[in-house]
C-alpha cells in the first residue's frame, strides 16, 4: 500500500513532510531555475515549465510531442507505481498544467501541494539545495485524448446546455479591451473567472475554500462538462486543477486556448462594446510569452467587461466623456511608436552641444516656470546636458523631512493622482478605471499578496517638478523587478480613458522591508521618459525589453539599506511614483485628496495604530 493512500488530490505541507522518504514519491518543482537553486523541498526534481508546452506560435500551449514527453518523464523516473506530488510558487498554474499532463499520459496517482512553496515556507519547513540526479529511465507513453478539448471538439460543443467554458484570463482580455491575438474577445458562452481570484491570499495562495459556491453561482457546476482555457493553458492549469480537486467528473483543458482560437480565421467570438476607449484605438499587444503568467485583473468573480471602481475615500477628477480633441489624442497614443520616441527624446536630453543644450534648457525652464532658486546649481548653462538639469540636485535645506514620529514621507514632488485603499486587489485610477496590484508588480502573486487589502498613493511628477525619488520610510531592498510595457503619456486625459494605464506602462518595481512591513515603490515610465535609474543599480530600463527580476536578499548579494528620505531613484524625463503598503499599516493624512500638491519629505501618512 502506498504511503499516500487515502489522501485527497490537494494535500497540506505536513502531509508531504511525513512522506518525503516514501519510495514511490516523485516530487516535481515547477518554480524557476533560480528559485529552485535558492532552495527547494528535499528530493524535488526541477521541471522547467516551458517543457510542459509545445512552445510554437500561434498556440504555444499545445501538448509537446510524444518524444519530448517521454524524455521529460524518463528524467523524472516515471513508472506505473509512482505517486507524483507537484508544486510551484505562484498558486498552482504550472502545477495544474503538469497534473493535466499526467492525465494525458494516463497516470492518476498524483497530488498537489496546496499553496506550493509559499505554504511550505510559511510553516518554516526545511529547504534543500541538493539536486537529485536525473533518473534517465526509458519510458514509452500512450497519450489519451479525454483530458483535452481540441479546437474542433470545442466548436462542436458550442451552445450545448451541459457545457461550461471557464475562461481564466483577465477581464480585459475576456472583454476584448486587451488583445493578444489576431482577434479579441471571448469564446461564445464562456464565463470569466480570472485564475488568481481562486487563490486565498491570506493562506499563502491556497485554493479558496468557497470555490464550490463561487463556481455554482457562475454556472460552472458538476453536472456539466467543464472546458477551461486561458491564452496558453498556463493560467487555466490552475482552473483545471480546481475542477479536478472538487471532483467534477468531466473536465477538459483547451490547450490551444486563446492563442489558437483568437488567431483562427473562422472561430466565432463574442466582443462586448467597449465603454471607454474607441474601438479603433484598442491596443493590440504582443503575444504573451508562454513562460510568463499573464497579469491578473481582480480577485472577485467577474462577468462584466467594465472595470470595477474601487471603494474610494478620495475621488478623482472625471468627465461625462472625452471630447473629440481628447478622443483623437487617445487614439494617437495607441498609434505612436512609444519606444522610438522615447529613445529619440533620450538622445536629445543627453546632447552636449553647448548652444543646443543651453537653448533647450532655457526654453524648458521658461515654459514650465522651473524654480531654480532651490537648485544646488542655479546656473542653467552649467549643466552638461538637459538630463543633468532635469535630474538636478536641490540645496540641502530645500526639502526638510517631516520629523513627526513614524511619519511616512512623500517620495517625490508632484501632485496626488489618487490615494486610498487597495480594494479587492485593485487600485483606483480614475472614474470607471482601476488596475490590479498583481499586474502592476509584474504578474507574480508572491509579490502582490502582501499588499492585498492594503493602501496605495499615486504621485504624478509634472515637468517642472524635482525628479528624484526618495524613501518614504527607511527600508532594506528585497527585490527589484523591471516590467516592460507601453509608454502612454501620463496625464488626466489618459488616466480617464486608457484602461489600466499604470499597469500597462513600462515600470520599475522596488520592494523593501520596513518598520511598517513590506513597502513597494513603483517608478512608472511615460512617453518620452528616456530611462529610470536607481541608486543601487543605475540604469534599469535597458533597450531589450523583457521582464527581469533582481534579488537583493542576503543569499543573493549584499543587502542594501536606505534611510528615510534618502534618494532611491530618478526619472530622466519623469512620470509617476506609486507607493504600496500592506493592510492595517498606514493612515493617509486627512487633508490629502486627488489633486493635492505634495513635496518630497512632506508627511503623507502616519502609522495606522497611531
Amino acid at each position: 500500500m502506498s504511503a499516500f493512500t487515502g489522501l485527497s488530490l490537494v494535500i497540506e505541507p505536513n502531509d508531504l513532510l511525513e512522506r518525503l522518504d516514501a519510495p514511490e514519491l516523485i516530487l516535481v518543482d515547477l518554480t524557476s531555475s533560480a528559485r529552485y537553486e535558492a532552495g527547494h523541498i528535499r528530493g524535488a526534481r526541477f521541471v522547467d515549465p516551458k517543457r510542459t508546452q509545445l512552445g510554437k506560435p500561434p498556440a504555444p500551449g499545445l501538448l509537446p510531442d510524444t518524444a519530448s514527453l517521454e524524455q521529460l518523464f524518463g528524467e523524472l523516473g516515471h513508472n506505473p507505481d509512482a505517486v507524483y506530488v507537484v508544486y510551484d510558487d505562484e498558486g498552482g498554474g504550472w502545477a495544474g498544467r503538469f497534473i493535466w499532463l499526467l492525465d494525458v499520459i494516463g497516470h492518476s496517482r498524483y497530488h498537489y501541494l496546496d499553496g506550493g512553496l509559499l505554504a511550505w515556507e510559511a510553516q518554516l519547513l526545511p529547504l534543500s539545495s541538493d539536486v537529485p540526479p536525473a533518473a534517465d529511465t526509458p519510458v514509452t507513453l500512450t497519450l489519451h485524448d479525454e483530458p483535452t478539448a481540441t479546437l474542433e471538439y470545442l466548436q462542436s460543443r458550442l451552445g450545448a446546455a451541459d457545457l461550461a467554458i471557464w475562461d481564466a484570463r483577465a477581464p480585459t482580455e475576456y472583454s476584448g479591451e486587451k488583445v493578444v491575438a489576431a482577434k479579441g474577445g471571448h469564446i461564445p458562452g464562456a464565463v470569466n473567472f480570472e485564475w488568481t481570484a481562486g487563490m486565498d491570499k491570506a493562506r499563502n495562495l491556497r485554493i479558496r475554500q468557497d470555490m464550490p459556491e463561487i463556481l455554482r453561482d457562475l454556472g460552472i457546476t458538476p453536472d456539466k462538462e467543464i472546458i477551461t482555457h486561458c491564452q496558453t493553458h498556463h493560467r487555466s492549469g490552475f482552473t483545471y486543477l480546481v475542477a479536478k480537486a472538487l471532483g467534477y467528473p468531466r473536465v477538459k483543458a483547451y490547450a490551444g486556448s486563446w492563442g489558437e482560437w483568437g488567431n483562427h480565421p473562422e472561430t466565432p467570438v463574442e466582443l462586448p462594446e467597449l465603454a471607454t476607449v474607441p474601438a479603433e484605438s484598442v491596443e493590440v499587444a504582443q503575444p504573451v510569452a508562454p513562460a510568463q503568467p499573464a497579469p491578473a485583473e481582480t480577485v472577485e468573480p467577474v462577468r462584466s467587461s467594465e472595470p470595477r471602481q474601487a471603494s474610494q475615500k478620495y475621488s478623482g477628477h472625471s468627465s461625462s466623456g472625452p471630447s473629440m480633441k481628447d478622443r483623437l489624442f487617445i487614439i494617437s497614443q495607441y498609434l505612436l511608436p512609444h519606444h522610438l520616441l522615447s529613445r529619440l527624446a533620450g538622445c536629445v536630453a543627453e546632447c552636449r552641444v553647448r548652444w543646443f543644450k543651453n537653448a533647450f534648457t532655457a526654453w524648458f525652464a521658461r515654459r514650465y516656470q522651473v524654480d531654480m532658486s532651490q537648485a544646488l546649481v542655479e546656473d542653467l548653462t552649467s549643466y552638461e546636458h538637459f538630463n543633468a538639469f532635469f535630474t538636478r540636485a536641490l540645496k540641502a535645506d530645500a526639502r526638510p523631512l517631516d520629523t513627526t514620529p513614524g511619519a511616512i514621507l512623500s517620495p517625490a514632488d508632484g501632485a496626488i493622482s489618487q490615494l486610498g485603499p487597495i480594494d479587492h486587489g485593485r487600485i483606483f485610477q480614475a472614474k470607471g478605471h482601476s488596475f490590479s496590484v498583481l499586474e502592476l508588480l509584474g504578474g507574480d502573486p508572491k509579490l502582490s499578496a502582501p499588499f492585498m487589502g492594503g493602501e496605495f498613493a499615486t504621485v504624478y511628477l509634472s515637468p517642472k517638478d524635482y525628479h528624484r525619488v526618495h524613501m518614504p520610510l527607511a527600508g532594506t531592498l528585497r527585490e527589484m523587478v523591471y516590467v516592460p510595457g507601453r509608454i502612454f503619456s501620463v496625464n488626466q486625459t489618459t488616466a480617464e480613458n486608457v484602461p489600466e494605464l499604470f499597469a500597462r506602462n513600462e515600470r520599475v518595481v522596488c520592494l523593501f522591508d520596513t518598520e511598517r512591513g513590506p513597502m513597494a515603490v513603483v517608478l512608472v515610465g511615460a512617453m518620452i521618459v528616456a530611462s529610470v535609474e536607481t541608486v543601487w543599480a543605475g540604469l534599469v530600463t535597458p533597450p531589450k525589453r523583457e521582464l527581469k527580476t533582481f534579488s537583493y536578499d542576503e543569499a543573493a548579494r549584499a543587502p542594501i539599506h536606505l534611510e528615510k528620505g534618502a534618494e532611491m531613484g530618478r526619472f530622466k524625463l519623469g512620470s509617476t511614483a506609486i507607493v504600496l503598503f500592506g493592510p492595517g499599516q498606514v493612515k493617509w493624512a486627512e487633508q490629502l485628496t486627488a489633486g493635492s500638491k505634495v513635496q518630497m519629505g512632506q508627511s503623507l501618512a502616519v502609522p495606522a495604530q497611531a
